[in-house]
């Protein structure tokens, strides 16, 4: 069947691109593997895509905006907090409210049976299968659950791909489906805390026992929400409930320093300031974080070869230049 992506008539300059990350996302669930693609679209006029079906499981999550999904024939209102999930081959498609502006991530499984491989999920096998049984709709998350999190998660991870990207989207994917399964088979209780995939508690910040290979994508993730601070590795260690040792440990594994870091996202910060907005250097310089406008423009020669003027004058329409 044809994977049709069914933008209808959603305004071209306020998608995202869609994003397949094979190499990234691949993972294994019961007899299952899957790749995703990941996309989303925010836009503040009235808009709807046309009525389409996809080769694998799509699920979407709304951030903001009110609308109707409809799946199979049948509309249900949905709004922030509201989870959408079409399985292979069903029709579907999505609308706003006039005048109201409708923000959507989404997320799309193709899976493939792995016939040949045991469920390496203990517990959780029933619940996947039940949930591969369902028919597609929207459920409201409620305000205890996780997946908007765990959409937070992946965006960042895509968006930015700092130290330990990878790891991170691959385990909030494998996250999202077991808590979008639980979600739409309820009677079948939570998933089961005994999964040996991690599930939550790679990425889940109020667990105080960090697996060791969570520790980039948490140093990462913290920094990127603490950039605009002088912030030092201690900081950083306190913030996500390790040792200093053991932040330093993971970054010597991958070559690198705490201030290294640190300088890549506040650089990756000021090159989307200076191709997106006619702010000074001067202020792009203090908005990410550095106290001298000298030094940041040295250390930003240093990275991308240029000042920051030259990489605003050859860059303004094409976008932040992103260290992939």
């Amino acid at each position: 069947m044809e994977n049709n992506t069914g933008t209808g008539n959603m305004p071209e300059a306020l998608q995202y691109d869609m994003v397949d990350l094979p190499d990234a996302l691949n993972a294994q669930i019961d007899n299952y593997s899957f790749k995703t693609e990941w996309w989303g679209v925010v836009s503040p006029q009235a808009w709807a895509n046309s009525p389409h079906a996809h080769n694998g499981m799509e699920i979407a999550y709304v951030t903001e905006g009110e609308g109707e999904f409809i799946v199979g024939g049948v509309a249900t209102p949905v709004k922030r907090g509201s989870v959408m999930l079409a399985m292979s081959g069903e029709v579907h498609m999505v609308r706003s409210v006039p005048g109201s502006l409708l923000g959507i991530y989404f997320i799309s499984y193709i899976l493939m049976l792995e016939k040949n491989k045991g469920s390496d999920l203990a517990g959780i096998g029933k619940l996947f299968r039940k949930f591969l049984g369902l028919i597609g709709g929207a459920r409201q998350e409620g305000p205890d659950g996780n997946i908007g999190f765990i959409f937070g998660v992946i965006r960042r991870s895509l968006e930015g791909r700092f130290l330990g990207w990878r790891e991170s989207a691959q385990a909030a994917s494998r996250a999202l489906i077991m808590e979008v399964a639980s979600l739409f088979t309820p009677g079948d209780g939570p998933v089961p805390e005994t999964a040996p995939v991690g599930h939550l508690a790679w990425i889940d910040w109020s667990n105080k026992t960090v697996p060791k290979e969570a520790i980039p994508y948490r140093l990462s993730d913290w920094i990127i929400r603490n950039y605009r601070r002088d912030v030092h590795i201690e900081d950083a260690a306190r913030g996500i409930k390790v040792s200093v040792r053991s932040v330093q440990r993971a970054l010597e594994a991958r070559g690198h320093t705490f201030r290294f870091l640190l300088h890549r996202i506040r650089l990756y910060k000021a090159c989307h300031l200076l191709v997106t907005t006619n702010m000074p250097v001067q202020e792009v310089a203090f908005d990410v974080g550095f106290a001298q406008a000298g030094y940041f423009s040295r250390i930003f020669r240093e990275v991308y070869g240029e000042s920051p003027l030259k990489y605003r004058m050859m860059r303004g329409e094409k976008g932040p230049g992103v260290n992939r």
